[in-house]
């Protein structure tokens, strides 16, 4: 695991395997960073959430409570990842977006928009 000099990792939080957080990015909570997932620019991750594989957090991104970021999933430009929400595959969710509730996105599936909310039980693949 690699934490830049700029990022902070507080409380019971844990980056490990190969997982980076770079930039200003925070890791607060109980949040677990591993695989080859990199936090970076001014994104925040708490919680309880997950993020791992190859997966991607950048800008002023947010994941948050119980969501999971896997796969080679991309999440940025000021999008929300909260509750119970599962993002997987090479999912892009972006630009303010806000995935939470159970929501399920997987596969090659593209989310983006200001006003974008996809929630409740919601599956979206493509």
């Amino acid at each position: 695991a690699k934490v830049a000099k700029n990022a902070k990792i507080r409380e019971n939080s844990k980056v490990d395997y190969y997982a980076r957080v770079e930039g200003a990015a925070e890791v607060s909570g109980r949040a677990h960073i591993s695989g080859y997932a990199l936090v970076t620019g001014e994104a925040k991750i708490g919680g309880q959430s997950q993020i791992g594989g190859r997966s991607l957090v950048e800008g002023s991104a947010r994941v948050f409570d119980r969501a999971k970021v896997f796969g080679c999933a991309t999440i940025r430009e000021n999008a929300r990842i909260y509750d119970d929400a599962s993002i997987s595959g090479n999912a892009s969710i972006e630009d303010g977006s806000h995935i939470f509730g159970k929501a399920v996105i997987s596969q090659n599936a593209i989310i983006c928009g200001k006003k974008a909310e996809i929630h409740g039980h919601a599956k979206i693949e493509g």
